[in-house]
């Protein structure tokens, strides 16, 4: 289980924050959240090669979970008629 979910600390916000903002982009453009995590990856991946000893592990771990959680958890909410 992901440290930021059983965490309550200053940076569950943030890690919220992520989650919300990929159930929007799942909602308006499916097609464009995994495209969106990867490029997301490459930039800490950039940073990481610019700055060794940064210490970049919570933008992984906001990463990781909107990726682990996947699907179940991005699915678009129903529709009211």
């Amino acid at each position: 289980m992901s440290r930021i979910k059983e965490s309550d600390d200053e940076t569950r916000g943030l890690g919220d924050a992520l989650l919300a903002f990929a159930r929007a982009v799942h909602e308006l453009a499916p097609d464009c959240l995994d495209p969106a995590i990867a490029a997301a990856y490459d930039a800490l991946d950039a940073e990481k090669a610019r700055r060794p000893n940064a210490d970049l592990r919570l933008g992984y771990e906001f990463l990781e979970l909107a990726q682990a959680q996947g699907t179940p958890l991005i699915v678009p909410k129903p529709k009211l008629q």
